[in-house]
Formats: C-alpha cells, sequence, structure tokens
C-alpha cells in the first residue's frame, strides 16, 4: 500500500495541471528541485540531496526514495539516508509557479549520464 492512499486527492485538480500525478511505476514531479529522467521518480531508486540552509553550507548526502504522497498542496517525499539510515519526508509546494525550495533531489543515474555528456555542476 502506498503512503498516497491514505491522503486521497482530486486528480483533476492537482494532476492535469501537469505538475505531480502518479505514473504506473512512480511519479511525475514537475520541478526545478528535482532532476530525474522525464521527471519521473520512483520508490527505492537512489537520489543525491543536495540541502541549502540559509546561514550554512550545503549538505549532500546519498538518500533512497521510499514514497511519495501529495497533501495540502504539497508533495511529500519520503526518503532514507543511506549512511544513518535515517528517515524524513522533504516537502515541496506544488502551487504552480512557487519554485523557493531548500532542497535539490538528483536521480544518481540521471546525474551520471549527464556527466558522461560533459554536463558541468556547481554546488
Amino acid at each position: 500500500m502506498k503512503l498516497q492512499d491514505y491522503f486521497p486527492f482530486d486528480l483533476t485538480i492537482v494532476g492535469l495541471n501537469g505538475i505531480y500525478h502518479d505514473t504506473e511505476d512512480g511519479y511525475f514531479l514537475n520541478s526545478s528541485c528535482v532532476l530525474s529522467e522525464f521527471q519521473i521518480i520512483k520508490p527505492n531508486q537512489i537520489f543525491i540531496l543536495q540541502s541549502f540552509e540559509e546561514g550554512s553550507n550545503n549538505d549532500i548526502s546519498i538518500v533512497q526514495l521510499l514514497d511519495v504522497f501529495y497533501h495540502e498542496g504539497f508533495a511529500n517525499l519520503y526518503i532514507k539516508d543511506m549512511v544513518s539510515q535515517d528517515t524524513k519526508i522533504i516537502r515541496h509546494c506544488i502551487s504552480k509557479g512557487y519554485e523557493s525550495h531548500d532542497w535539490k533531489l538528483i536521480e544518481i543515474n540521471f546525474f551520471m549520464d549527464l556527466l558522461k555528456n560533459g554536463y558541468e555542476f556547481t554546488i
């Protein structure tokens, strides 16, 4: 059972605006804070999580996506840190035009493909 089953929402309001919806085996999250192939994220995928906190350095960690659910205007990503094994939820506001966030999630294979093709990242 997915966490989303506990938080039902109206797909015609949220999904059809091209920002968030379930896919066959994952979730489509159209946001600049998510870098993955076709903006699809799937449970059990491994990601680089870059956290930006005001007044501190960027934190980089390797995380596994456990699940995703939409609730009250936010996409909630349930993740597990691969080193500490701690779990937490990171949230992203789904409001159209809202692009302020304090993290970036980069799917590891997508990241490696970008590097192989000469893309340069600034951290």
